[in-house]
C-alpha cells in the first residue's frame, strides 16, 4: 500500500527513504508501507536519519518527521 510522509526541515533538501532520493523536504511524498529510514541530503541537520514504521496514512493526515538545522 502507498502511505503518505512529510519530512520537515527549515529550507529545501533531497530526502533519502532507504537511500534512495524519494523528493524534496516539506512536500508529501508517497513511500510503501513498511519500516523506513528517512535522511536528508547536505548534512548540518539532526538527527542524522530517522527509522521508523510507515502505516495508516493519507494524503490529509501524512505522518511528519521532523529534522533540525545544526
Amino acid at each position: 500500500m502507498s502511505e503518505s510522509v512529510r519530512v520537515l526541515f527549515p529550507g529545501q533538501r533531497d530526502v533519502l527513504v532507504d537511500g534512495a532520493r524519494c523528493g524534496r523536504t516539506n512536500e508529501l511524498l508517497t513511500v510503501e508501507t513498511g519500516t523506513h529510514t528517512f535522511s536528508i541530503s547536505g548534512g548540518g541537520c539532526t538527527p542524522e536519519s530517522v527509522r521508523t514504521r510507515v502505516a495508516g496514512t493519507s494524503p490529509l493526515a501524512p505522518k511528519n518527521i521532523h529534522f533540525e538545522q545544526v
